[in-house]
């Protein structure tokens, strides 16, 4: 088998509702991930969206129209 060397870079804490995430770059061999990890303090589940485009207009969609089930807002 052969390894694959990932790499995390560029990580910053972001707001997310009223809670903070973590956004940054993966990188491996062959590309880059623009990575969010987004912590469910409900269930202690962690969401992780990621887009190998930067500034990718859907996961910034995603992001800002994300929320709890049954939430009206």
């Amino acid at each position: 088998t052969e390894d694959i060397k990932y790499s995390v870079m560029n990580t910053f804490p972001v707001s997310f509702r009223e809670y903070l995430a973590l956004r940054g770059t993966v990188t491996y061999p062959t590309g880059q991930l623009d990575v969010v990890v987004i912590p469910n303090s409900f269930n202690a589940t962690v969401y992780v969206l990621s887009s190998t485009k930067q500034n990718d207009p859907l996961l910034e969609y995603i992001l800002e129209n994300i929320k709890p089930m049954g939430s009206e807002t």
